[in-house]
């Protein structure tokens, strides 16, 4: 992301985009990977379990090892839910 856009809640935007969707409308929770070091991440989606009033459960997901050769970090699973999507749009 352009440097000059961090901040301005483009992130959050686009999910709600995602979740303001029909296809969603039974969607209770939504579920994504981020490494440690993704701190803008991890702050976005526990900022929108907050915006949600939702639990956010993070949990080891991928090992180092999972991603073969690759030098690749860990992942952890972030967990959102239940969402009440009227809230989100």
């Amino acid at each position: 992301m352009d440097p000059r856009r961090r901040g301005c809640g483009l992130g959050k935007l686009l999910i709600r985009e995602v979740l303001s969707r029909p296809a969603l409308t039974g969607c209770r929770f939504l579920e994504t990977t981020i490494t440690p070091s993704n701190e803008a991440s991890r702050r976005l989606f526990l900022s929108l379990a907050r915006d949600q009033e939702a639990r956010c459960r993070v949990t080891s997901f991928f090992s180092e090892e999972d991603f073969g050769g690759e030098n690749h970090e860990a992942e952890d699973l972030f967990r959102i839910g239940p969402l009440q999507l009227q809230r989100v749009i």
